[in-house]
């Protein structure tokens, strides 16, 4: 990991510090169904959307050799050692526990995001020592009840909150090594009492907070706004900016005088493999960058998906096609070079 110390000012604060780190992960898209609607959903917006989940090839996900082989060339050749199980919501796919052993069995670390609503197959990866950190999903209550004509389970409903976190906290009581963060999902609706109260909560249960904003064209700015007054009002300050490379997810780190952190994601849409976007005939037009490489599973085995607009063979490779093609040596020499990448990307970042 490589620190610089210079100004780089994002949407949500100026930081002075900017640690370069590699990104370890890869999403496993294990399955597309879902057994709520919620605001990634809801609103159809489209950056939260994977074509992959919606392409006629995608299968829920199987522990395949075709998947142990991808895996273990991603980890022998560019340094990945972490899955990330989502959908969907990955807690009701038929093989996630499987899943989970296969990876865990060829020395990956596995993490799982989930609404916490289905706790079974949970508890079972848990008792089975299959998981290593769990990021769960809040949606805070709205504000004179902007959206209380919508149904239950398309909005911000008060039972399912205290039930969810009933559920992050009886997780984290008995298994206390395990790493929970919540994913708080901030749009312009978003009641700020009700999301000092939660951070606070987290604070005190031992599970990290961390903001994602809702970043709709029509509501970003909204949206910033709210996240920007939770700041103020925790009395937090910028701390430093982690870039994972490759990758446009960038977590900005907050801490309070006590020594309380809370994180904000935010998106430098400048990233994009460039390998990949030499064939789109939209690139000149496209604003959509990728936080993450995902893998999804079809009839002919696993694809990896390195363009989450656009659903084109060129951008959906299984591992041999990634092998013989220069995205390959793109990434590899992000990942060997990270100042590389930050003069590329970052001196001029693009922010969402």
């Amino acid at each position: 990991m490589k620190t610089l110390t210079q100004k780089y000012l994002t949407p949500v604060g100026c930081f002075q510090k900017i640690l370069l780190d590699e990104e370890k992960s890869l999403r496993l898209v294990i399955t597309g169904r879902c057994n709520l609607a919620c605001e990634f959903c809801v609103y159809k917006i489209r950056d939260f959307y994977s074509p992959e989940v919606h392409s006629p090839k995608f299968v829920e996900m199987n522990p395949t050799k075709k998947l142990k082989n991808l895996l273990e060339k991603m980890k022998k050749h560019l340094g990945y050692n972490i899955v990330h199980l989502t959908g969907g919501e990955p807690t009701i796919a038929q093989n996630i526990a499987k899943i989970a052993k296969l990876s865990k069995d060829i020395g990956f670390r596995v993490n799982l995001c989930s609404n916490l609503v289905f706790m079974k197959p949970l508890l079972h990866l848990l008792q089975k020592g299959l998981l290593n950190e769990l990021t769960f999903s809040y949606l805070p209550l709205d504000s004179e009840n902007q959206r209380v004509n919508f149904p239950i389970y398309e909005r911000p409903d008060k039972t399912r909150i205290k039930n969810i976190m009933g559920n992050a906290e009886f997780i984290k009581t008995n298994f206390p090594d395990l790493i929970v963060k919540s994913n708080i999902i901030i749009s312009p609706f978003s009641d700020i009492n009700n999301l000092v109260k939660f951070v606070y909560w987290c604070w005190r249960k031992g599970i990290v907070p961390r903001v994602q904003r809702d970043r709709s064209s029509n509501r970003i700015l909204g949206s910033t706004k709210k996240t920007l007054k939770l700041l103020e009002t925790l009395e937090v300050n910028p701390k430093k900016v982690i870039l994972r490379i490759p990758g446009a997810t960038e977590i900005c780190e907050f801490k309070s005088s006590s020594g309380k952190i809370i994180y904000v994601k935010i998106f430098n849409k400048n990233f994009r493999p460039c390998e990949i976007c030499k064939f789109c005939n939209k690139k000149d037009k496209c604003s959509k960058s990728l936080s993450n490489i995902r893998i999804y599973d079809t009839t002919n085995g696993p694809i990896m998906c390195f363009c989450t607009k656009h659903n084109e063979d060129f951008a959906h490779l299984n591992i041999e096609q990634f092998f013989k093609s220069d995205v390959f040596d793109e990434m590899k020499g992000y990942k060997k070079n990270k100042l590389l990448y930050f003069s590329k990307f970052c001196t001029n970042p693009n922010f969402q």
